[in-house]
C-alpha cells in the first residue's frame, strides 16, 4: 500500500499557502481574541529603525490599518497564518457592478418611507428579508 498525500484545495479568496509566516503580505491573520482586534490581513512588511527591526502594517476585516507592529505583537493577536490572500481586485470580478448596487441600493433607500430599515438590512445581506419586505428593489446581481 502506498501513502498517498492530499492536498487540501485553498479557499476561493486565497492565492497560496503560507507556512505560519506572519510576516508574509497578503497573509490572513485570524484573531486570537475578538474583543482585541478583529481578522486582518498584513498590507506590508518592512524594517522599522526606530524598533531595530521588521514590523508589520495590517488592516483588519473592518477596515480599521494598524501601522508597525513587532513579530511579538502579531503572534500574540493572532494565530498562525495558513493562507496568503488573493488582491480585492482579484477577488471582486466586476468593481462598476458593485459600484451600480451600492448605488441602486442608496437611491431606493432615499425614496422609500422605511430606507434606513432597507439599507441596514441590505447591508447585513439579508436577501429573504430584503425579497419579502421590499419586492420592488431588484436585489443585486450576484445575489439573484
Amino acid at each position: 500500500m502506498t501513502d498517498q498525500i492530499f492536498e487540501e484545495p485553498l479557499p476561493e479568496w486565497a492565492a497560496s499557502t503560507t507556512e505560519g509566516n506572519y510576516m508574509a503580505p497578503d497573509a490572513q491573520l485570524r484573531t486570537r481574541d475578538g474583543r482585541r482586534i478583529g481578522n486582518a490581513r498584513v498590507e506590508r512588511t518592512y524594517y522599522y529603525g526606530k524598533l531595530k527591526g521588521a514590523v508589520v502594517d495590517i488592516v483588519t476585516d473592518a477596515g480599521t490599518s494598524v501601522k508597525a507592529l513587532l513579530l511579538a505583537e502579531v503572534t500574540e493577536l493572532f494565530y498562525p497564518p495558513k493562507y496568503i490572500m488573493k488582491p480585492v481586485t482579484e477577488l471582486i470580478k466586476d468593481t462598476d457592478q458593485v459600484r451600480r448596487d451600492y448605488n441602486d441600493a442608496i437611491s431606493f433607500a432615499l425614496q422609500d418611507e422605511d430606507g434606513i430599515l432597507f439599507l441596514s438590512t441590505w447591508n447585513e445581506g439579508d436577501w429573504e428579508s430584503l425579497r419579502k419586505e421590499w419586492p420592488d428593489f431588484k436585489l443585486p446581481s450576484i445575489v439573484v
